[in-house]
């Protein structure tokens, strides 16, 4: 029981802070206009949109990480 609850804790550790790093870059995309910070000529258009985007769908997947496993269980009953 004490593994299953030390497990359960670090994957949770784990997700927040690779969620972190997710919000970071998107508060990051914000605070750095184009004029701000030079670009290389790589063809990058400095679009913020994705960044948004990809931190939405990382803040739902951790939350139906967290969740699914309790509502699984209270369907199943």
């Amino acid at each position: 029981m004490k593994r299953n609850t030390f497990v359960r804790i670090m994957c949770i550790f784990l997700a927040v802070l690779m969620l972190g790093s997710v919000v970071l870059v998107a508060i990051q995309a914000f605070a750095y206009g184009p004029d701000a910070a030079a670009v290389v000529a790589t063809g990058d258009n400095n679009n913020k949109h994705t960044v948004i985007i990809i931190a939405v769908i990382a803040v739902v997947v951790l939350l139906g990480a967290v969740f699914a496993p309790t509502i699984i269980k209270k369907l199943k009953k």
